[in-house]
Protein backbone atom coordinates (compact mmCIF):
# COMPACT_ATOMS: atom_id res chain seq x y z
CA UNK A 1 0.00 0.00 0.00
CA UNK A 2 0.97 3.27 -1.02
CA UNK A 3 0.39 5.46 1.89
CA UNK A 4 -0.38 9.01 1.98
CA UNK A 5 -20.78 12.07 37.60
CA UNK A 6 -22.16 8.95 36.60
CA UNK A 7 -25.68 7.09 37.74
CA UNK A 8 -24.58 3.48 39.46
CA UNK A 9 -27.45 1.60 37.75
CA UNK A 10 -26.28 2.53 34.11
CA UNK A 11 -22.98 1.02 35.40
CA UNK A 12 -23.72 -2.27 33.66
CA UNK A 13 -23.80 -0.85 30.43
CA UNK A 14 -20.87 1.82 30.99
CA UNK A 15 -18.89 0.28 27.57
CA UNK A 16 -21.92 0.94 25.80
CA UNK A 17 -21.30 4.27 25.77
CA UNK A 18 -22.11 5.55 22.10
CA UNK A 19 -21.94 9.35 20.66
CA UNK A 20 -24.34 9.69 17.66
CA UNK A 21 -24.18 12.22 15.48
CA UNK A 22 -26.11 12.62 12.16
CA UNK A 23 -24.03 14.03 9.41
CA UNK A 24 -22.88 12.03 5.71
CA UNK A 25 -19.58 12.31 4.72
CA UNK A 26 -17.86 14.34 1.77
CA UNK A 27 -15.92 11.90 0.45
CA UNK A 28 -14.50 11.01 -2.89
CA UNK A 29 -11.47 10.77 -4.72
CA UNK A 30 -8.83 13.30 -3.17
CA UNK A 31 -11.15 14.76 -0.36
CA UNK A 32 -13.62 13.62 2.30
CA UNK A 33 -15.43 14.94 5.74
CA UNK A 34 -18.51 15.75 7.65
CA UNK A 35 -21.76 17.49 6.56
CA UNK A 36 -24.58 18.21 8.80
CA UNK A 37 -27.77 16.23 7.70
CA UNK A 38 -31.36 16.09 9.26
CA UNK A 39 -32.46 12.65 9.31
CA UNK A 40 -33.67 9.91 12.08
CA UNK A 41 -32.18 8.60 14.66
CA UNK A 42 -32.20 5.66 17.03
CA UNK A 43 -30.19 6.07 20.42
CA UNK A 44 -29.87 2.90 22.82
CA UNK A 45 -32.30 3.36 26.00
CA UNK A 46 -30.91 -0.10 28.44
CA UNK A 47 -32.81 -2.80 28.95
CA UNK A 48 -33.10 -4.03 25.37
CA UNK A 49 -34.70 -0.60 24.21
CA UNK A 50 -33.73 2.17 22.13
CA UNK A 51 -35.03 5.56 21.16
CA UNK A 52 -36.36 6.60 17.99
CA UNK A 53 -36.14 11.01 17.46
CA UNK A 54 -37.77 11.29 13.67
CA UNK A 55 -39.70 13.81 12.00
CA UNK A 56 -42.98 13.04 14.34
CA UNK A 57 -41.67 13.35 17.39
CA UNK A 58 -40.08 10.93 20.17
CA UNK A 59 -40.64 7.60 21.36
CA UNK A 60 -39.14 4.55 23.27
CA UNK A 61 -39.33 0.73 21.92
CA UNK A 62 -38.67 -2.37 22.68
CA UNK A 63 -38.35 -4.56 19.88
CA UNK A 64 -41.72 -3.77 17.77
CA UNK A 65 -43.33 -2.79 20.93
CA UNK A 66 -43.75 1.12 21.74
CA UNK A 67 -43.11 1.71 25.48
CA UNK A 68 -44.24 5.61 25.30
CA UNK A 69 -44.33 7.70 22.25
CA UNK A 70 -44.32 11.86 22.25
CA UNK A 71 -45.19 13.76 19.30
CA UNK A 72 -43.53 17.41 18.28
CA UNK A 73 -43.76 19.47 15.14
CA UNK A 74 -39.86 19.66 15.96
CA UNK A 75 -38.73 17.87 12.03
CA UNK A 76 -35.34 16.16 12.24
CA UNK A 77 -32.92 16.44 13.85
CA UNK A 78 -29.57 17.07 12.10
CA UNK A 79 -26.73 15.54 15.51
CA UNK A 80 -27.42 13.34 18.67
CA UNK A 81 -25.32 12.33 21.23
CA UNK A 82 -26.01 10.74 24.66
CA UNK A 83 -23.97 8.76 27.28
CA UNK A 84 -25.46 5.48 29.22
CA UNK A 85 -23.41 5.76 32.03
CA UNK A 86 -24.50 9.46 32.57
CA UNK A 87 -27.82 8.73 31.80
CA UNK A 88 -28.43 11.60 29.59
CA UNK A 89 -29.05 11.97 25.92
CA UNK A 90 -28.82 15.53 23.78
CA UNK A 91 -30.53 15.78 20.28
CA UNK A 92 -30.04 18.74 18.49
CA UNK A 93 -32.55 20.39 16.16
CA UNK A 94 -31.85 23.46 14.08
CA UNK A 95 -32.98 25.83 16.89
CA UNK A 96 -33.59 23.85 19.55
CA UNK A 97 -31.98 21.03 21.99
CA UNK A 98 -33.74 18.00 23.07
CA UNK A 99 -32.30 17.20 26.76
CA UNK A 100 -33.80 14.12 28.19
CA UNK A 101 -32.48 11.66 30.96
CA UNK A 102 -32.59 7.98 30.31
CA UNK A 103 -36.00 6.61 31.61
CA UNK A 104 -37.72 9.44 31.61
CA UNK A 105 -41.05 9.90 29.22
CA UNK A 106 -40.56 13.84 28.78
CA UNK A 107 -37.64 15.94 27.24
CA UNK A 108 -37.00 19.25 28.21
CA UNK A 109 -36.30 21.58 25.40
CA UNK A 110 -33.89 24.48 25.24
CA UNK A 111 -32.99 27.12 22.91
CA UNK A 112 -29.77 26.18 20.79
CA UNK A 113 -26.44 28.31 21.59
CA UNK A 114 -26.00 29.19 17.94
CA UNK A 115 -28.92 28.24 15.03
CA UNK A 116 -28.22 25.67 12.35
CA UNK A 117 -27.58 22.63 11.71
CA UNK A 118 -25.08 20.67 13.96
CA UNK A 119 -21.72 19.49 12.96
CA UNK A 120 -22.09 16.53 16.10
CA UNK A 121 -22.92 16.52 19.66
CA UNK A 122 -20.86 14.84 22.31
CA UNK A 123 -22.27 14.15 26.07
CA UNK A 124 -20.21 12.81 28.87
CA UNK A 125 -21.91 13.02 32.22
CA UNK A 126 -24.38 16.21 32.76
CA UNK A 127 -22.10 17.87 29.82
CA UNK A 128 -22.95 18.03 25.94
CA UNK A 129 -20.26 19.25 23.54
CA UNK A 130 -22.18 21.20 20.43
CA UNK A 131 -20.18 21.52 17.40
CA UNK A 132 -21.43 24.25 14.92
CA UNK A 133 -20.76 26.87 13.00
CA UNK A 134 -17.00 26.24 13.68
CA UNK A 135 -17.91 26.72 17.44
CA UNK A 136 -17.74 24.09 20.01
CA UNK A 137 -20.19 25.19 22.76
CA UNK A 138 -20.20 23.38 25.80
CA UNK A 139 -23.81 23.46 27.41
CA UNK A 140 -24.82 21.96 30.93
CA UNK A 141 -27.87 19.23 31.26
CA UNK A 142 -30.90 19.51 31.47
CA UNK A 143 -30.49 23.04 31.80
CA UNK A 144 -29.09 24.42 28.14
CA UNK A 145 -26.80 26.93 29.85
CA UNK A 146 -23.58 27.51 27.89
CA UNK A 147 -20.67 26.91 30.31
CA UNK A 148 -17.84 27.16 27.76
CA UNK A 149 -17.29 28.87 24.25
CA UNK A 150 -14.12 27.66 22.22
CA UNK A 151 -13.76 29.13 18.07
CA UNK A 152 -12.35 25.89 17.19
CA UNK A 153 -12.81 26.39 13.70
CA UNK A 154 -10.00 29.17 13.76
CA UNK A 155 -7.87 27.30 16.40
CA UNK A 156 -7.39 23.96 14.46
CA UNK A 157 -7.06 26.35 10.73
CA UNK A 158 -3.69 28.61 12.77
CA UNK A 159 -2.54 24.49 12.70
CA UNK A 160 -3.18 23.30 9.53
CA UNK A 161 -6.47 21.91 10.10
CA UNK A 162 -9.23 22.63 7.81
CA UNK A 163 -12.32 21.39 9.90
CA UNK A 164 -13.50 20.63 13.53
CA UNK A 165 -15.66 16.94 13.06
CA UNK A 166 -16.59 16.51 16.79
CA UNK A 167 -16.15 17.37 20.22
CA UNK A 168 -16.27 15.62 23.42
CA UNK A 169 -16.35 17.54 26.77
CA UNK A 170 -14.27 15.79 29.40
CA UNK A 171 -15.12 18.68 32.15
CA UNK A 172 -16.48 22.28 32.03
CA UNK A 173 -13.13 22.85 31.31
CA UNK A 174 -11.89 20.74 28.84
CA UNK A 175 -12.93 19.29 25.77
CA UNK A 176 -11.38 16.78 22.85
CA UNK A 177 -11.49 17.97 20.09
CA UNK A 178 -11.32 15.78 16.36
CA UNK A 179 -10.38 17.76 13.29
CA UNK A 180 -9.56 16.64 9.61
CA UNK A 181 -7.37 18.61 7.02
CA UNK A 182 -9.03 18.00 3.57
CA UNK A 183 -6.46 16.53 0.50
CA UNK A 184 -5.88 18.69 -2.37
CA UNK A 185 -3.15 19.21 -4.93
CA UNK A 186 0.01 17.76 -3.37
CA UNK A 187 -0.89 17.65 0.36
CA UNK A 188 -2.57 14.55 1.60
CA UNK A 189 -5.22 14.94 4.63
CA UNK A 190 -4.71 14.33 8.20
CA UNK A 191 -6.11 13.58 11.33
CA UNK A 192 -5.52 15.22 14.98
CA UNK A 193 -7.21 14.95 18.01
CA UNK A 194 -6.65 17.96 20.64
CA UNK A 195 -7.13 18.20 24.29
CA UNK A 196 -7.89 21.52 24.97
CA UNK A 197 -8.28 23.11 28.67
CA UNK A 198 -9.30 26.30 29.77
CA UNK A 199 -8.72 25.94 33.95
CA UNK A 200 -5.78 28.34 33.69
CA UNK A 201 -8.41 31.61 31.88
CA UNK A 202 -7.68 30.84 28.42
CA UNK A 203 -7.85 27.82 25.81
CA UNK A 204 -4.84 26.13 25.95
CA UNK A 205 -3.48 22.95 24.06
CA UNK A 206 -2.61 19.95 27.02
CA UNK A 207 -2.18 16.51 24.65
CA UNK A 208 -2.48 16.28 20.72
CA UNK A 209 -2.29 12.90 18.67
CA UNK A 210 -1.80 12.44 15.07
CA UNK A 211 -3.73 9.82 13.51
CA UNK A 212 -1.03 8.52 10.69
CA UNK A 213 -3.57 5.74 8.87
CA UNK A 214 -6.37 8.01 8.20
CA UNK A 215 -6.76 10.94 5.50
CA UNK A 216 -10.16 12.34 7.33
CA UNK A 217 -12.83 11.37 9.62
CA UNK A 218 -16.10 10.26 9.15
CA UNK A 219 -17.54 9.75 12.42
CA UNK A 220 -16.49 9.27 15.65
CA UNK A 221 -18.46 7.65 18.47
CA UNK A 222 -17.42 7.63 22.66
CA UNK A 223 -17.47 4.60 24.85
CA UNK A 224 -16.29 4.83 28.47
CA UNK A 225 -12.72 6.46 28.68
CA UNK A 226 -12.18 5.27 24.31
CA UNK A 227 -12.74 7.52 21.49
CA UNK A 228 -13.76 5.16 17.94
CA UNK A 229 -12.76 7.24 15.15
CA UNK A 230 -13.68 6.15 11.96
CA UNK A 231 -12.36 7.75 8.93
CA UNK A 232 -10.65 6.76 5.08
CA UNK A 233 -7.61 6.45 3.59
CA UNK A 234 -7.49 6.97 0.15
CA UNK A 235 -4.28 5.86 -2.21
CA UNK A 236 -3.35 5.95 -5.72
CA UNK A 237 -2.48 2.42 -7.01
CA UNK A 238 -0.58 3.18 -10.08
CA UNK A 239 -1.60 1.05 -13.93
CA UNK A 240 0.73 -1.80 -15.56
CA UNK A 241 2.28 0.36 -17.92
CA UNK A 242 2.05 4.36 -17.13
CA UNK A 243 -1.29 5.83 -16.65
CA UNK A 244 -3.56 7.90 -14.02
CA UNK A 245 -4.02 4.73 -11.77
CA UNK A 246 -7.18 4.22 -9.80
CA UNK A 247 -8.26 5.38 -6.49
CA UNK A 248 -8.93 2.98 -3.74
CA UNK A 249 -10.04 3.88 -0.03
CA UNK A 250 -9.29 1.74 2.95
CA UNK A 251 -11.83 1.71 6.22
CA UNK A 252 -9.89 2.59 9.06
CA UNK A 253 -11.15 2.66 12.55
CA UNK A 254 -9.00 3.83 15.38
CA UNK A 255 -9.14 3.71 19.41
CA UNK A 256 -7.59 7.17 21.07
CA UNK A 257 -7.43 6.39 25.05
CA UNK A 258 -8.77 9.50 26.44
CA UNK A 259 -6.19 9.50 29.15
CA UNK A 260 -3.53 8.60 27.59
CA UNK A 261 -3.98 9.95 23.94
CA UNK A 262 -2.48 6.56 22.17
CA UNK A 263 -4.00 4.98 19.37
CA UNK A 264 -4.46 1.77 17.77
CA UNK A 265 -5.70 0.90 14.19
CA UNK A 266 -8.77 -1.43 15.17
CA UNK A 267 -10.70 -1.88 11.50
CA UNK A 268 -8.67 -1.48 8.15
CA UNK A 269 -11.03 -2.74 5.57
CA UNK A 270 -11.09 -1.79 1.70
CA UNK A 271 -14.10 -0.10 0.62
CA UNK A 272 -15.64 0.96 -2.67
CA UNK A 273 -14.44 4.62 -3.93
CA UNK A 274 -17.02 7.02 -2.81
CA UNK A 275 -17.94 5.40 0.92
CA UNK A 276 -19.35 7.58 3.13
CA UNK A 277 -20.02 6.56 6.76
CA UNK A 278 -23.16 7.30 8.38
CA UNK A 279 -23.22 5.95 11.34
CA UNK A 280 -20.78 3.98 14.03
CA UNK A 281 -22.22 2.72 17.26
CA UNK A 282 -20.38 0.93 19.97
CA UNK A 283 -21.80 -2.06 22.43
CA UNK A 284 -20.26 -4.01 24.91
CA UNK A 285 -18.69 -6.62 22.84
CA UNK A 286 -19.24 -5.45 18.95
CA UNK A 287 -18.30 -1.84 16.68
CA UNK A 288 -20.76 -1.59 14.06
CA UNK A 289 -20.24 0.92 11.21
CA UNK A 290 -23.43 1.88 8.70
CA UNK A 291 -22.35 3.35 4.89
CA UNK A 292 -24.46 5.70 2.92
CA UNK A 293 -25.02 2.87 0.86
CA UNK A 294 -26.89 0.96 3.28
CA UNK A 295 -24.49 -1.27 4.20
CA UNK A 296 -23.86 -2.57 7.79
CA UNK A 297 -20.68 -4.25 9.01
CA UNK A 298 -19.88 -5.52 12.72
CA UNK A 299 -16.81 -6.17 14.27
CA UNK A 300 -15.78 -8.09 17.05
CA UNK A 301 -14.23 -6.23 19.82
CA UNK A 302 -12.28 -8.46 21.15
CA UNK A 303 -10.78 -10.38 18.37
CA UNK A 304 -11.32 -7.53 15.77
CA UNK A 305 -12.97 -10.11 13.32
CA UNK A 306 -16.32 -8.83 10.80
CA UNK A 307 -19.74 -10.42 12.31
CA UNK A 308 -22.07 -9.52 10.10
CA UNK A 309 -22.02 -7.90 6.82
CA UNK A 310 -25.64 -7.00 5.11
CA UNK A 311 -27.40 -4.14 3.04
CA UNK A 312 -30.33 -2.31 4.55
CA UNK A 313 -32.20 0.06 1.71
CA UNK A 314 -32.51 3.82 2.92
CA UNK A 315 -30.75 3.33 6.18
CA UNK A 316 -30.38 6.54 8.25
CA UNK A 317 -28.89 5.42 11.45
CA UNK A 318 -27.83 2.42 13.66
CA UNK A 319 -27.63 1.96 17.75
CA UNK A 320 -26.48 -0.97 19.92
CA UNK A 321 -29.69 -2.59 21.78
CA UNK A 322 -27.84 -5.67 23.61
CA UNK A 323 -25.20 -7.74 23.62
CA UNK A 324 -25.90 -9.62 19.81
CA UNK A 325 -28.90 -7.16 18.83
CA UNK A 326 -28.30 -3.63 16.85
CA UNK A 327 -31.29 -1.23 15.80
CA UNK A 328 -30.93 -0.19 12.12
CA UNK A 329 -33.10 2.40 11.48
CA UNK A 330 -34.16 1.95 7.34
CA UNK A 331 -37.03 3.64 5.55
CA UNK A 332 -38.03 4.81 8.75
CA UNK A 333 -38.61 1.86 10.15
CA UNK A 334 -36.89 0.21 12.99
CA UNK A 335 -35.29 -3.33 12.97
CA UNK A 336 -33.55 -5.58 15.01
CA UNK A 337 -30.30 -6.93 13.28
CA UNK A 338 -28.80 -9.98 15.42
CA UNK A 339 -25.11 -10.40 14.56
CA UNK A 340 -24.12 -12.97 17.39
CA UNK A 341 -23.39 -16.53 16.52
Amino acid sequence: MTRRSRRPHWAALSSAICFLGLVSSCSSPGGGGFAPREAGAVLPAGSSSYLLFDATGISQRRGGETLWAKNYATGSPSAAGFDLEGGWACVGYSNQLAMLQLGDQEPRWVPSPEPGLYRSIGVRDDLAAITIGGNVHTVEIPSGEVVSKLAAGQWVAARGQETVDYALPLSRDEVVLLSSEEEGGFKEGTVMAFRMDRSQGTWRQTQDARFPAMHWVERAVSAGNDLYVAGLWEEMIPQAGGGMGRFEQTLIVVRLGLDSFLNEVLVQERVDTGTKVLDVSVGTDALALLFASGEVRVFDLRSRARLRREFFPGAESIAWAAEGDLVVLAEGVPKIVSYGG
